[in-house]
């Protein structure tokens, strides 16, 4: 009986042995399956990432030759709508035609000449030739002017005021005040300062007719881009597409 155990335990053993050295290897195959294919993996190189420096743009400020700040032409060659006349720009109610600058206008104005927008209360954003005599918002008309200075934004005011006078005065053409502006205000000052304009100049030449019907902001208009009076003495405006495609009176921008 002794003997019968000992040969019973070994072929246990070995059955045992036989079973977990299957488990753990690869299984067999069954007779007529192919295996799987293995798939092929490929290892892809990820770069290392990169960062661009994009640096503050930098532009030289141009200055009169006692250092007044002028803009840069390159920047800001000035921009004129060009249908405007003189009785247009010396009408009571001219500027109340055309839009007041947006916001991001004047952050673009501020960014193009490289100033943070946290100084911004140290400049003025400009009109280089101004609405009152026939300037538009485009940003090739506008730059941060210096609040502060011997001739700074209180200055170029005073003299656009001046210019208004003797273009309405019939002293000055529109474009030659125009054109002072753009080439150099600074000296502008020194050249029409003393023109001394006749009394009640600039006071507003009466407006034409309005056309049959009238026109007001918002009213229904017949084509794009047909400029009309709105009302006795009241401002350009222009027809303009909205985005619901309906055309209508508009301020000029």
């Amino acid at each position: 009986m002794r003997g019968l155990d000992v040969v019973g335990a070994a072929a246990v053993a070995g059955a045992c042995a036989s079973l977990l050295a299957g488990c753990s290897g690869e299984p067999e195959p069954l007779p007529g399956v192919q295996p799987p294919a293995t798939p092929e993996v490929r290892v892809l190189e990820i770069p290392a990432p990169t960062r661009t420096v994009v640096e503050e743009p930098v532009v030289a400020r141009p200055a009169a030759a006692d250092g007044t700040v002028l803009p840069d032409l390159a920047l800001t060659p000035g921009a004129v709508f060009p249908d405007v006349t003189r009785e247009d720009v010396c009408a009571d109610r001219y500027t109340a035609g055309v839009h007041n600058l947006r916001y991001s206008d004047k952050a673009d104005a501020l960014v193009a000449y490289g100033v943070a927008l946290r100084d911004r209360e140290g400049y003025t954003i400009d009109h280089l030739v101004p609405v009152s005599l026939g300037g538009t918002n485009a940003p090739g008309n506008l730059w941060p002017q210096p609040r502060d200075g011997q001739f700074a934004a209180a200055h170029k005011d005073q003299l656009e005021r001046q210019l208004h006078a003797l273009v309405c005065a019939g002293s000055v053409p529109l474009a030659e005040a125009q054109q002072a502006l753009v080439a150099d205000w600074r000296a502008a000052v020194d050249r029409y300062s003393s023109a001394a304009p006749p009394p009640g100049a600039g006071a507003g030449i009466p407006a034409p007719p309005p056309p049959p019907g009238g026109v007001d902001v918002g009213l229904p208009c017949p084509a794009i881009g047909v400029l009309a009076k709105a009302g006795e003495g009241g401002p350009k405006l222009v027809c303009t597409e909205s985005p619901s495609k309906e055309l209508t009176w508009q301020k000029r921008y």
